[in-house]
């Protein structure tokens, strides 16, 4: 449950305040959809950020840190699995490729984990 409707990377947005309008058009996700947060709102934890100030609470970032904010490397991997987060900020493809590859096979295979139809060997990679 949780974080895998959509991990925006870096590159798709130019700042901040974009990235917010984004996630804000693509937050309807029917209550069907394996992994939805039908009721997810603005407030709370709906997305997954490590903030600088907040090493104590979170364990510190395992990539980099950009203007206060962790970009996630590997080490961060457990910590994303396990955040009941929609979204997760932020991303560099081509520093981490591999925190967005394995994420994105979790996602993918906790998803198909979660469907009422009977997984087809086919579906996986």
């Amino acid at each position: 449950m949780g974080l895998g409707v959509r991990i925006l990377l870096r590159s798709e947005i130019a700042s901040a305040e974009e990235a917010q309008d984004d996630d804000k058009s693509e937050l309807h996700v029917p209550e069907d959809v394996p992994g939805s947060m039908p009721n997810a709102s603005w407030t709370g934890n709906l997305r997954a950020i490590k903030w600088i100030d907040m090493e104590d609470k979170h364990g510190g970032c395992h990539g980099h840190y950009v203007r206060g904010i962790c970009i996630y490397g590997n080490g961060d991997l457990k910590w994303l699995i396990n955040s009941p987060s929609l979204f997760a900020n932020k991303f560099e493809l081509n520093t981490y490729p591999l925190t967005v590859e394995c994420l994105e096979l979790k996602l993918r295979e906790r998803t198909l984990n979660q469907s009422e139809t009977a997984i087809q060997p086919s579906w996986y990679f």
